[in-house]
């Protein structure tokens, strides 16, 4: 699904407008880019957890050459899905296939 398919299907649910929906959508992005620059998860119940793990430098190997390459240490960007949200999907995956069988 796209942005624009995901306002509507928002504004569709709810009681908003598109244009206050792109506004919040946006003002989450940001939230959300603020907390991985401060290593602080953003932790939503319904939903799941938005963190940030740094992997520290190391040496790695290269292709089929095997030559030894130095890889940085970088940030890894990760989304733990929460329990309720996965019974959440797998109770709609469960009333597709039923309706489609």
């Amino acid at each position: 699904m796209n942005y624009l398919a995901l306002v509507e299907k928002i504004a569709d649910k709810s009681c908003l407008d598109d244009t206050d929906v792109r506004s919040v959508l946006d003002a989450f992005a940001a939230t959300l880019s603020e907390s991985y620059a401060n290593d602080d998860p953003i932790v939503w119940p319904q939903v799941g957890t938005f963190h940030a793990r740094f992997t520290p430098a190391r040496i790695g190997y290269a292709g089929r050459s095997r030559t030894k390459s130095f890889v940085q240490g970088h940030y890894v960007y990760h989304f733990q899905a929460s329990n309720s949200m996965k019974n959440a999907a797998s109770q709609i995956r469960n009333q597709l296939s039923e309706t489609s069988a």
